[in-house]
C-alpha cells in the first residue's frame, strides 16, 4: 500500500511500522536507552522517504511517530494493569477473564463496536513486534 501525504500527515502501513521500530529499538540498544537526537531522525526521514512514495518524510515526521507509538503502548500497558487483559499471539487475541470482558463491554452493542475497534488498532500494534 503506498503511503500518501497530506501536508505534514503521513500514513504508515504496518510493514513501515515495524521497520521503523526495528530501527529505533536497534538505536536504544546500542546508545544505552537515549532516544535518537533530532539530526538521526532527519537521516532516518531521508532513508524513509522511498518508504512514503518518493515523498520526503521529516526528522519532525518520525518523532511524532514515535510520540504516538508510546502512547499507544502507555495505554496498552495501564489496560493490562486495570483490567488483567492480555495478547495471546498463538491465538492472536487479547484475552481476559469473562467476568472483566462483561464488565468493560456491558451489555450494549455500543460497548461490543468499541471494543472491536480497540481489538483492530492493538492488533495491528502488535503484528509490528
Amino acid at each position: 500500500m503506498p503511503c500518501k501525504a497530506s501536508g505534514d500527515h503521513y500514513f504508515w502501513d504496518t510493514a513501515k511500522e515495524k521497520k521503523f521500530l526495528e530501527q529505533l529499538d536497534e538505536y536504544l540498544a546500542c546508545s544505552g536507552g537515549k532516544h535518537p537526537p533530532k539530526a538521526t531522525l532527519e537521516l532516518w526521514a531521508a532513508q524513509f522517504s522511498a518508504e512514503f512514495g518518493g515523498v520526503q518524510a521529516l526528522g519532525k515526521t518520525l518523532y511524532q511517530k514515535k510520540e504516538m507509538m508510546k502512547k499507544i503502548y502507555r495505554g496498552w500497558k495501564a489496560l493490562q494493569k486495570q483490567t488483567g487483559l492480555g495478547y495471546d499471539p498463538s491465538t492472536d487475541r487479547v484475552t481476559c477473564s469473562d467476568e472483566a470482558w462483561q464488565s468493560f463491554i456491558g451489555v450494549t452493542r455500543r460497548g461490543l463496536d468499541v471494543l472491536e475497534q480497540v481489538h483492530a488498532k492493538l492488533m495491528n500494534f502488535f503484528m509490528m513486534t
